[in-house]
């Protein structure tokens, strides 16, 4: 994981840029930005998601993120950095955006009374958390199918009514559309067949050598442990989050 993120960061501060144009040669201008931003937005939430799985790297976190306003904080210093960033955020400033997501990210599930969290619950936001891999993984080519439309239509920032901003947003909220519509098809069509063949696999069979494994390595699964014998088992998260609400 540290890997990707350092190699996406050699990228990002333009250590390879003389490599990267020369295999996009003849490809779109934006090419080289594909390359800048595709890993460290995923890596860092993998990590996080690891961090906050650890009691000792949990409490760590509340500490730091963990105020009741943590996360209008941080939203109101990732708007700064966007204000004050260069055109071309390529270096510093988006390393510095992504991380500020990331603890972002962290504040809201560390603590969930956070100023509108509660609006995370509605059904549209869930179902866009649910096909959220799909709108990465697609968004590229919805993006490119709304560029032809808009185009087929003569449709541009200085033809558009309103202006360059109405169009901006327009676009925006077009690929943005096509991109979840994309993915929720996806999901329904590829990701949530292959999920339920997770069922499959889950014989007795692999559940003895999941056992017999945890008890090689010194750890009982947490399902197995009998009462009384908690303290065989690693302390839990679920007791640090407890502790934590009081």
């Amino acid at each position: 994981m540290l890997a990707c993120i350092g190699v996406n960061q050699a990228v990002n501060f333009g250590l390879f840029s003389t490599q990267i144009q020369f295999l996009s040669r003849g490809a779109e201008a934006d090419t080289p930005l594909i390359w800048q931003t595709t890993f460290t937005p995923i890596a860092p939430g993998v990590l996080l998601a690891h961090l906050l799985d650890r009691e000792k790297s949990f409490l760590r976190f509340h500490t730091l993120i963990g105020r009741r306003w943590s996360s209008l904080g941080l939203f109101v210093v990732l708007l700064v950095l966007r204000q004050f960033s260069p055109e071309n955020i390529q270096g510093l400033p988006r390393l510095l955006m992504q991380f500020t997501l990331m603890l972002m990210l962290g504040s809201v599930v560390v603590r969930e009374d956070q100023p509108g969290v509660g609006s995370l619950r509605l059904a549209p936001l869930r179902f866009v958390g649910m096909v959220s891999y799909g709108v990465y993984l697609y968004h590229m080519y919805a993006i490119h199918g709304v560029q032809v439309i808009f185009g087929k239509l003569h449709l541009t920032p200085d033809r558009a009514p309103g202006g360059p901003l109405v169009y901006d947003l327009s676009f925006f909220f077009t690929a943005l559309v096509a991109s979840v519509l994309v993915a929720g098809l996806s999901f329904r069509l590829f990701e949530e067949p292959i999920l339920k063949l997770k069922s499959r696999f889950s014989s007795s069979w692999t559940t003895s050598v999941r056992f017999t494994f945890s008890i090689v390595v010194g750890r009982i699964p947490n399902g197995s442990i009998k009462k009384g014998s908690w303290k065989s088992s690693p302390p839990s998260i679920v007791r640090g989050v407890s502790g934590l609400r009081r």
